[in-house]
């Protein structure tokens, strides 16, 4: 978008069991469409490492399983995100890029047969390694 602001879309997919004692209750699936943006540090002296800060918002799109394989119904939920990294480029387009983002959203809730059976947090954090390419 300039020298220092860049936009950015993510998606990304998270599945996992929720147990009780060793039995499993729930497999949770949550699929987040992420739209931000970032500041990015590019008047440093190495020319190829780019740290940047981000914020935008997400949409979580969540679904979960029983036990039986029976679907459960989750709320779909806004938040919104930060997010900290760096990029390092090995040529103008492609850079090799890692990151720490939180998400912060509401309580989902879990429904079966539209009667709320509880509550499913999606807030996180996680960290990424990957390749990352410029459409500038």
């Amino acid at each position: 978008i300039g020298k220092n602001f860049a936009a950015e879309l993510d998606i990304t997919h998270t599945e996992f069991d929720s147990n009780r004692g060793s039995s499993r209750v729930l497999t949770f699936e949550t699929n987040n469409i992420s739209f931000g943006a970032q500041y990015r540090f590019v008047d440093l002296p190495i020319k190829q490492l780019v740290p940047y800060l981000g914020a935008g918002v997400d949409i979580l799109f969540n679904d979960a399983d029983d036990s039986s394989g029976s679907n459960v119904d989750v709320d779909t939920v806004a938040g919104v995100h930060l997010t900290g990294g760096v990029d390092y480029f090995i040529m103008k387009q492609l850079a090799l890029t890692s990151e720490v983002k939180g998400v912060i959203d509401p309580d989902a809730d879990i429904k079966r047969r539209d009667i709320k059976i509880g509550d499913y947090d999606p807030t996180s954090i996680s960290m990424t390694f990957g390749v990352r390419y410029f459409f500038n």
